[in-house]
């Protein structure tokens, strides 16, 4: 009975660290199709984004164009504005997109971003995307619900 509670509390811990799949998203302007998100070390929705802390997102998608880049973007409503966000990898490619980005091909893309500091605690909405060769093409761009900052 005690190992078996050992083996419990072990795979429960596990589940906890692995993160979530995001099910609050919305598509933003991909000209493909995301097919699933996930966020670590997110264990609810919206995700509470704390300060200094570092998140990975994995997204797997089928890309709906042809482009020889792919640039990271991130930006968070803050007070009714979208400031953009310093991205630490501006290059998506390799990390789990090949570049060129061939249409109809499908990827699983992993990325990490440590957030910044946060003047005040609120809720917003956060925006991913990567961009193609053409300004505002997004090979994918989802937003999602957050809270910034510490409770």
């Amino acid at each position: 009975m005690f190992v078996l509670a050992k083996i419990q509390l072990l795979l429960t811990s596990v589940v906890l660290c692995s993160g979530i799949l995001l099910t609050h998203h919305t598509d933003c302007g991909s000209l493909g199709t995301i097919h699933s998100i996930q966020l670590e070390p997110c264990h609810n929705e919206p995700c509470h984004i704390t300060e200094h802390t570092t998140y990975t997102g994995t997204v797997n998608f089928t890309s709906g164009i042809n482009s020889q880049t792919a640039t990271n973007k991130a930006t968070a409503e803050i007070v009714g504005a979208w400031p953009a966000f310093t991205v630490g990898q501006p290059n998506a490619c390799g990390h789990g997109i090949t570049c060129p980005v061939v249409k109809g091909e499908t990827y699983t893309y992993t990325v990490s971003v440590t957030s910044p500091e946060f003047k005040s605690h609120a809720r917003s909405v956060a925006k991913w995307m990567v961009e193609g060769d053409n300004t505002d093409e997004f090979i994918i761009c989802f937003a999602f619900p957050v809270i910034l900052g510490t409770q």
